[in-house]
C-alpha cells in the first residue's frame, strides 16, 4: 500500500544538489476542469474550437485528438457548479455545490461515481457520514492503484484521528482516513486542487494558486494552469508538458480536477482536449 508521508526536502538544499535531469512519467491523455470558461482547439488544424465552463472536463491527447467528456456534464442540473475532483478509469467525480442529478444528491463532501456517462450516479464517498466536517469540501480525488482506495484532497483543514490539510492528499480506506501524501515541505498556502496517482509510483498534482514547489534542479515555479508530478523516490516535484501557457486559444485559466492515462512511447506536447 502506497503512502508518501513526508516531503522533507526543503527548497535551500535542493539549491546545493545536483543530480541529472529526470523525465516524468509518459502520459497518453490528461483531463482538466478549468475553474472559470475556457476553450481549446479540437486539433492541430486549429479550425474548429471546444469551450466549456467550469462544469466541462477538457481532454489533452497525444493523438492531437480532442475530444470533451459528455454526458452528466451537459445535465441542466450541472449549470452554475464547478466541477472539482475528476478520475477518468473508474469514472469519480466532486461538485463544489450540492446537486440533485437524476434523483442522487450529491454534495460537496461526496465522491459519486457513474460507470458511464449516461448512467446514473451512485454516492461511493458520504463525506458527512464518514466524518467530513460540514463546510470542508473535497477539491480533488483519485484512486491508489495498488488498492483501489480513494485519494482525496480537501480545501481546508481537519482533523479525524490525525490533522489533515489542504495541502496533503488524504486515503479513505473505507474505515478510516489515513495520510496518503503530507505536503510539510510546501508553502503555507499550498492547496492541492487536482491529483492523479500514477502507476508508475508518482502524483501529479495541481494547486489552487501560483506557488513555488521543491524541484529537481532547485525552486520549481508551478502556475494555477500547470501539471507537476511529484517524484516519491527524491521528494521533489518535476514540469510536465502539460502547460496552457504554450496554447495561445486558452483563456487564462485554472485547473481543479485533474486525470491522466498513462502510456505511450513520448510525452504529449502542444495537444488539448477538452
Amino acid at each position: 500500500m502506497r503512502s508518501y508521508l513526508t516531503l522533507a526536502i526543503p527548497i535551500t538544499l535542493l539549491m546545493l544538489a545536483w543530480s541529472p535531469l529526470q523525465a516524468q512519467t509518459p502520459l497518453k491523455t490528461v483531463y482538466v476542469s478549468a475553474d472559470v470558461y475556457a476553450r481549446t482547439y479540437k486539433d492541430e488544424t486549429q479550425t474548429g474550437m471546444w469551450a466549456g465552463t467550469d462544469k466541462h472536463v477538457f481532454i489533452w491527447n497525444a493523438s492531437g485528438e480532442n475530444d470533451q467528456e459528455s454526458g452528466f456534464f451537459n445535465n441542466p442540473t450541472m449549470d452554475a457548479t464547478d466541477v472539482t475532483g475528476y478520475h477518468r478509469e473508474p469514472r469519480r467525480y466532486v461538485l463544489d455545490t450540492a446537486r440533485n442529478i437524476d434523483g442522487v444528491l450529491v454534495r460537496p463532501g461526496d465522491v459519486a461515481a457513474v460507470t458511464s456517462f449516461l448512467s446514473d450516479p451512485t454516492i461511493v464517498f458520504d463525506g458527512r457520514a464518514n466524518g467530513v466536517p460540514d463546510g470542508v469540501r473535497i477539491d480533488a480525488v483519485s484512486l491508489d492503484p495498488d488498492s483501489g482506495d480513494l485519494v482525496l484532497s480537501f480545501d481546508r483543514s481537519f482533523a479525524a484521528g490525525a490533522l489533515f490539510r489542504k495541502s496533503d492528499l488524504v486515503r479513505w480506506n473505507g474505515v478510516s482516513f489515513q495520510h496518503f501524501f503530507q505536503g510539510d515541505g510546501l508553502p503555507d498556502a499550498a492547496d492541492i486542487n487536482g491529483a492523479h496517482v500514477l502507476n508508475s509510483g508518482g502524483i501529479l498534482m495541481t494547486f489552487e494558486s501560483g506557488i513555488t514547489v521543491p524541484g529537481q534542479g532547485g525552486p520549481l515555479y508551478v502556475r494555477d494552469d500547470e501539471v507537476v508530478e511529484y517524484d516519491p523516490d527524491n521528494g521533489w516535484f518535476v514540469a510536465t508538458a502539460v502547460d496552457l501557457n504554450e496554447h495561445p486559444d486558452w483563456i487564462q485559466a485554472g485547473f481543479d480536477a485533474l486525470a491522466a492515462i498513462e502510456g505511450g512511447d513520448a510525452l504529449f506536447a502542444d495537444r488539448f482536449e477538452e
